[in-house]
């Protein structure tokens, strides 16, 4: 193994003292695992990206055509599902007479603040 020495401002190191204790690691051992896993994500970003263009492109044939309108997007029968009735007019019901309630509460705050 290499030894390497790091400068963190006291915030930083504070933070990764602590990280380091929630995983029973020492803090080299921390930052080591923390290293490895970024440059591993890196890798395999670098990889994907260059399979992306990799790619050939594919040439767009026929006559050029119109982009679709919203509507035709979204006009689709997962969009036409009928409304789910959410409170049944019990609770509609309950709902109007708590509102009522709370307005004469107000209506006599007022009264009783003049």
């Amino acid at each position: 193994m290499k030894k390497l020495t790091i400068t963190l401002d006291e915030n930083t190191a504070a933070l990764t003292r602590a990280h380091a204790a929630k995983r029973s690691l020492s803090v080299s051992s921390f930052v080591g695992e923390v290293l490895r896993e970024h440059m591993r994500e890196s890798r395999e970003y670098d990889a994907a990206m260059k399979r992306y263009f990799a790619q050939k492109p594919f040439p767009l044939t026929g006559p050029p055509q119109r982009y679709p309108k919203r509507e035709e997007l979204y006009d689709r029968p997962v969009f036409r599902r009928p409304p789910v009735e959410i409170y049944s007019e019990k609770r509609i019901g309950e709902f109007d007479q708590a509102e009522a309630d709370l307005k004469k509460v107000l209506t006599r705050r007022k009264r009783t603040a003049r």
